[in-house]
């Protein structure tokens, strides 16, 4: 009897019910917006991308004593991943969702996706190190904030001149003996 009051205030919003039940009506999907902020809209739903730490949309990021928009293109990344797709969420905590883009039949977790091109970090306590093959592979290949020096979100949006720096000669590939 618990989750009938549940059940009736989501049919009269008109809220998804998963196949849970109400408790659990945790999912939603459509075609999204990224708003200025970085989030998405998405059928009346504003969400963050759980267990990223994204990109502030007017961070900047250094290579030498050159500064670069990348908050701004990590936010256009996005744009141009997700446009024209749909997008199925599930609500982690709060406003947090993990969010999927579909394609020809198949969903590519986006949080992935951003930090994989290197426009966003794990943020391990929360993902439990879902994305940190991502950004040790972005790292690796020196994509997106991976060419620079940089700010965590977080020191930037507090004004914390605190920057990770990244290696900027590229490793030493060993070749194998016999190899040319």
């Amino acid at each position: 009897m618990r989750g009938l009051p549940t059940l009736v205030f989501a049919i009269l919003l008109g809220l998804p019910i998963t196949a849970a039940g109400a408790d659990n009506a945790t999912q939603f999907s459509g075609v999204p917006a990224v708003l200025p902020s970085g989030t998405l809209m998405i059928e009346g739903h504003e969400v963050t991308l759980w267990g990223i730490d994204p990109l502030a949309r007017d961070q900047k990021c250094w290579q030498g004593n050159v500064a670069w928009d990348c908050g701004e293109q990590a936010l256009t990344a996005l744009r141009h991943y997700i446009t024209g797709h749909a997008v199925r969420c599930e609500v982690k905590s709060g406003s947090s969702a993990q969010c999927f883009r579909k394609q020809s039949g198949k969903e590519d977790d986006i949080a992935g996706w951003l930090t994989s091109q290197g426009w966003a970090r794990d943020k391990q306590g929360v993902s439990d190190g879902l994305y940190a093959d991502a950004e040790e592979d972005a790292r690796a290949s020196r994509r997106g904030i991976w060419t620079s020096r940089f700010q965590t979100a977080e020191d930037w949006k507090n004004g914390i001149p605190h920057y990770v720096q990244y290696d900027p000669a590229p490793p030493k590939r060993a070749i194998p003996a016999g190899a040319q």
